[in-house]
Order: C-alpha cells, then sequence, then structure tokens
C-alpha cells in the first residue's frame, strides 16, 4: 500500500538563476497554475516575470518546500518563508496566511 500524500504544500517559483520570485500554498497542480495564468495574458507582476523567463529561452522551476496534511500549518510555513525571503523581493501582493485569516474572528 502506498503512503498517502500530504495535500496541502507551500512551493516557491524560481528564477532561472535560482532566485525566488513566488511563494504559494497549494494542494494538487496549484504550483502549476500560475504558467495557465500567464499564458491567458494576465499582467500581473508575476506574469510578467514568467513571461520575461520564457522570453530569455529559459524555465522557471517549481520547487515544493514544505507539505503537510493541515492547511493552517501550510498557511504559517508559506507566511514564514515570505517574510524570511522578504515581499520586496518577491512578486506576492501579500505577505501570506491571508487564506487562514479568511473568516478568522479576531478578539
Amino acid at each position: 500500500m502506498a503512503a498517502q500524500s500530504k495535500p496541502y504544500y507551500v512551493y516557491v517559483l524560481l528564477r532561472p538563476d535560482g532566485r525566488p520570485f513566488y511563494v504559494g500554498k497549494g494542494c494538487g497542480g496549484r504550483k502549476n497554475d500560475h504558467e495557465a495564468e500567464a499564458r491567458r495574458a494576465c499582467d500581473c507582476h508575476k506574469c510578467r516575470v514568467i513571461r520575461k523567463v520564457w522570453r530569455s529561452g529559459k524555465q522557471i522551476t517549481k520547487s515544493i518546500v514544505y507539505s503537510t496534511h493541515r492547511e493552517v500549518d501550510a498557511y504559517r510555513v508559506e507566511a514564514d518563508l515570505i517574510a524570511s525571503i522578504g515581499l520586496q523581493l518577491l512578486t506576492n501582493v501579500l505577505p501570506g496566511e491571508q487564506g487562514f485569516m479568511v473568516g478568522r474572528i479576531v478578539s
């Protein structure tokens, strides 16, 4: 019997030189959605970076850096990784953990 894979993960999109430009949390094929978005001519910074890499004849690297069964843990790792790299060096719009905060009541 094969081990059950962990459904949530944190991933990094990297330029060909290894510099990260996006950190995300996902499940399933989420890490691949950004290239599909770039193909649809989205004009966000992340998609512009992806298309620039493609124009150079290279590909982006997608690296899963953490996986878990607990979505809350994935959100926290995502936020910590964004903070450690620095939002100013990434194309992320938000500092992470946003999905975790949705619907949460803060006292």
